[in-house]
């Protein structure tokens, strides 16, 4: 089974993005009480991946004390696509219900290059479980293989003006597009 797909990816990102979260609480309740939570770590490469590693527990930093984790910028070890979430119907439905200062900040926030520059995004071909109602780009009774009835109108609304406004703030942004819906019938 090959484990370097996008999927592996964002599996891994959420991972790293869950632990970037914690990592702030900690700074947030701060490092006398930080020192009393356990420190895990794992290999994250190699024959050894997942290996748990024995660390050390968090302390505070002195202003004598050196630096104990030094990133070298010049030596590369694998190549990212970016980091980013999804725009489902209802996320994009919630930006175009906020007021437009706030939602021109939050896009900024997110997206934007003093931000933090989310450069990677999931759209929804048709409704996924985060959408305000089902629907497919082609709700015809019977099947319509020459696509006659296909039609983006839906996103029309709100889901392409958010997309729009994210591409403006991050034109790198790498968009890509997986079906969610099931139709039964």
């Amino acid at each position: 089974m090959k484990t370097s797909n996008r999927r592996a990816f964002i599996r891994h990102s959420a991972g790293a993005a869950a632990s970037f979260a914690c990592a702030n609480q900690l700074l947030i309740r701060g490092m006398a009480e930080a020192s009393s939570v356990p420190v895990r770590a794992w290999v994250t490469a190699g024959e050894d991946r997942f290996k748990p590693l024995a660390v050390g527990p968090w302390r505070a930093v002195s202003a004598a004390s050196t630096p104990s984790v030094e990133v070298d910028a010049g030596q590369r070890f694998q190549n990212i696509l970016g980091f980013g979430g999804a725009f489902t119907d209802s996320s994009c439905y919630l930006f175009s219900r906020m007021d437009a200062a706030p939602r021109q900040r939050l896009m900024e926030e997110f997206f934007g290059p003093e931000g933090l520059r989310l450069s990677v995004a999931r759209t929804c071909i048709g409704s996924s479980d985060y959408s305000l109602t089902a629907y497919t780009y082609d709700d015809s009774p019977t099947p319509d293989p020459d696509l006659k009835n296909f039609s983006v109108a839906h996103d029309h609304e709100y889901i392409l003006p958010t997309l729009r406004d994210a591409l403006q703030l991050n034109p790198e942004m790498f968009l890509f597009s997986s079906p969610w819906s099931r139709r039964d019938g």
